[in-house]
């Protein structure tokens, strides 16, 4: 992945794993423009649909913010608990 860098306010970006499962955060400097915003999305979207080819019972989805993106990724035992973890992920993004 190639993003223009601010060496004085970068990209940053890492791991980390609660109950839940993974969650990979990128935090975007306000320099950042559209396009540099939108590479990101795209290296996501690509990286998510990895992660969905390889381990198919993870839930998997991007969420933006003020300051970035997170990537989440949630492991199932099996497809109940899935298609369980799915619905709760569309219910959580529905706006009433």
């Amino acid at each position: 992945m190639y993003v223009h860098s601010n060496a004085a306010d970068p990209v940053s970006y890492g791991w980390y794993r609660d109950p839940t499962g993974w969650h990979f955060v990128v935090n975007v400097p306000s320099w950042a423009g559209p396009s540099e915003r939108l590479q990101l999305m795209q290296w996501l979207d690509s990286y998510a649909k990895t992660i969905r080819k390889e381990r198919p019972l993870w839930v998997v989805q991007i969420r933006s913010g003020p300051t970035g993106f997170t990537l989440d990724a949630r492991p199932s035992r099996d497809p109940a608990e899935f298609a369980g973890q799915l619905l709760k992920v569309m219910q959580e993004n529905t706006y009433a």
